[in-house]
């Protein structure tokens, strides 16, 4: 009886424990994947950043964020410069490419 009812206690004990990837870990695209009852490991594949949490960004990508402009300077370039915005305004795809860039983007 006494077995049974430690048996018991380490189960709800395993049950309760939480998922450690519930609280998304992973960043910039990782994957988590639970190993154990309390511990995570992120696959970056793929993502371009590396790390314990997908945060470190390679080479390649480092020199792509730093050239890459922020929306805001899209929206500025798009709505002060006429012309610019004339031709993007006519070619479709890019428009809403455009568009959702700058519309989406989180802080």
């Amino acid at each position: 009886m006494l077995a049974r009812a430690l048996l018991l206690c380490a189960v709800l004990a395993l049950s309760h424990t939480a998922n450690p990837c519930c609280s998304h870990p992973c960043q910039n695209r990782g994957v988590c994947m639970s190993v154990g009852f309390d511990q995570y490991k992120c696959d970056c594949t793929r993502t371009g950043f590396y790390g314990e949490n997908c945060s470190t960004p390679e080479f390649l990508t480092r020199i792509k964020l730093f050239l890459k402009p922020t929306p805001n300077t899209v929206h500025y370039i798009l709505t002060h410069f006429k012309g610019f915005w004339n031709v993007v305004n006519n070619i479709p795809f890019l428009r809403n490419a455009i568009m959702s860039y700058v519309l989406t983007y989180h802080i």
